[in-house]
């Protein structure tokens, strides 16, 4: 019976020490998991914050956007509706009516230089004629 005690407190002590190192090995495992738990946390939190960040900025810019859109169409306005703005309109009116001025009077001063230019080659072709007329006439 002593040795069947001993063998029994033996196989305890066995049980014992592998119980002890299973919960060692167990409670390092989950040590690690927790670790890569936590790393997992942080990068997400990482992610999110960056994400965050970007719509963040993303609303800033649409928003710089929206108020340079309103101040542009309020510069147009003013534009559009100064004085300044309708005298050079004015101008531009002007202009236009006095070239188009000028381009008939252009035009019809070449028309006359023209049939002036027609007249005398006419006289000049009947000049040749006669010329031509006089020398059949002399030989």
């Amino acid at each position: 019976m002593y040795t069947s005690l001993t063998e029994k407190e033996n196989q305890i002590l066995s049980l014992k020490k592998n119980l002890e190192e299973m919960t060692i090995k167990v409670n390092k495992e989950l040590q690690e998991k927790d670790n890569y738990i936590l790393f997992l946390k942080k990068g997400l939190e990482e992610m999110t914050n960056k994400a965050n960040e970007k719509a963040q900025k993303n609303c800033n810019l649409s928003s710089l956007l929206k108020e340079i859109k309103k101040k542009l169409n309020l510069l147009k306005q003013k534009i559009t509706n100064s004085d300044e703005y309708e005298r050079h309109e004015n101008c531009i009116k002007y202009l236009k009516a006095k070239y188009e001025k000028l381009t008939c009077i252009i035009d019809i001063e070449n028309e006359k230089k023209l049939d002036l230019l027609e007249g005398r080659v006419d006289s000049l072709n009947k000049s040749i004629l006669k010329f031509e007329e006089f020398l059949c006439k002399t030989i």
